[in-house]
């Protein structure tokens, strides 16, 4: 497609615009409520001491093949352009925001965190390029298209299940330490 690097781009420049928002957003926030937000999750990861490995692993698959399947919905839907855009912004956001409080707990955690964005980003990619094709109807073979774009987010659901699987290890043995 002519409009790819475009879309490379744009892709990238949200992607960044998000993360950098979030550490933005974390960097402004009062030393107060920081001190406060830092407290309280330390505190709930206190109580999830009792987690075993499959149960964090299983969580996090969970969390992360909610995102996915709600990127491959918006791929099928005519409106999945502003959708999408709106949600790689914010779920780029929350990880910046997100990954600024865990660094200071454990830089594992942090860079565990931070797998998922590829991943996230090219089924955004797939879905928007897929949701425009169909805005313009230059979809020549509907059906087959739908299976290629089908078997595309199994192979990513497949990246996403290991990527998750070391961010929940990460976690247990994050949560074992404390």
């Amino acid at each position: 497609m002519k409009h790819q690097p475009y879309l490379v781009i744009f892709c990238t420049i949200l992607s960044i615009g998000g993360l950098l928002s979030g550490v933005f957003a974390w960097l402004f926030l009062p030393d107060m409520l920081s001190d406060e937000l830092r407290r309280y999750v330390l505190s709930s990861f206190q109580t999830m001491t009792a987690i075993t490995i499959k149960e964090s692993v299983l969580q996090i698959i969970r969390v992360n093949m909610m995102d996915l399947l709600r990127v491959y919905l918006c791929g099928v839907c005519l409106l999945g352009v502003p959708i999408l855009i709106i949600f790689l912004f914010l779920k780029c956001f929350s990880i910046g925001f997100s990954s600024c409080l865990l660094i200071q707990s454990s830089v594992l955690l942090f860079i565990c965190r931070l797998l998922f964005v590829p991943i996230l980003w090219i089924a955004v990619m797939k879905a928007y390029r897929f949701s425009l094709s169909l805005l313009t109807g230059s979809i020549q073979s509907p059906i087959r298209q739908l299976l290629q774009y089908t078997a595309f987010f199994a192979a990513m659901l497949l990246g996403m299940i290991a990527v998750s699987t070391i961010d929940g290890l990460a976690v247990f043995y994050y949560l074992q330490r404390l």
